[in-house]
């Protein structure tokens, strides 16, 4: 097992919810604080309420898309951890069928293959969660040219993946990043 499936998640999640949580409950307790303070004074008016409601709205305003963005990239870590943990369990797995490959229970298991079909592109872009052509070459350790014409089958005939830049599917570029539909 890896070190990176020992490690125990850090909570990091629930941690913001919390601290977003504890937030609102200190916001909300400012403002009920200066709403009793405006009322206990006699002057209070809806001006002065509309006022704190205002001060409240462009606090909140100001931490939105802070937050949004902080989530956002908590978001794409996660992705590439999880691409990354993909990518090596699956080299995990051949390398344990190459070493029971010889033993007479595992016999019918397929190697990795020298020319890969469709399939198996389309699966190691589903487990990697994406996936340059540069990247599916390097995995069954073909040319980029092999992979080619199968990627680009893969987008045009078989609608079963796209990419998020602009490249041509008839002749897609090695650096096009290839991600499942769907």
């Amino acid at each position: 097992m890896t070190e990176s499936l020992k490690e125990k998640p850090k909570g990091g999640f629930l941690k913001t919810i919390f601290s977003s949580l504890l937030l609102l409950i200190f916001i909300f307790i400012v403002i009920v604080c200066a709403s009793y303070h405006i009322v206990e004074q006699k002057w209070a008016s809806w001006d002065a309420i509309n006022a704190i409601g205002r001060w409240a709205a462009i606090f909140v305003s100001i931490l939105i898309p802070f937050a949004v963005i902080y989530l956002q990239s908590q978001l794409e870590k996660n992705k590439v951890e999880i691409k990354g943990s993909n990518v090596s369990l699956s080299k995990r797995i051949y390398e344990l069928e190459q070493k029971t490959k010889n033993m007479p229970i595992f016999k019918n298991i397929k190697e990795l293959p020298d020319n890969p079909t469709k399939e198996d592109i389309f699966n190691f872009i589903s487990v990697s969660m994406g996936a340059t052509l540069k990247e599916i070459a390097d995995h069954f350790s073909v040319k980029t040219d092999d992979v080619r014409k199968k990627v680009s089958e893969l987008c045009l005939n078989d609608d079963k993946i796209y990419t998020r830049v602009y490249s041509n599917p008839k002749n897609p570029s090695d650096n096009s990043t290839w991600f499942r539909r769907g």
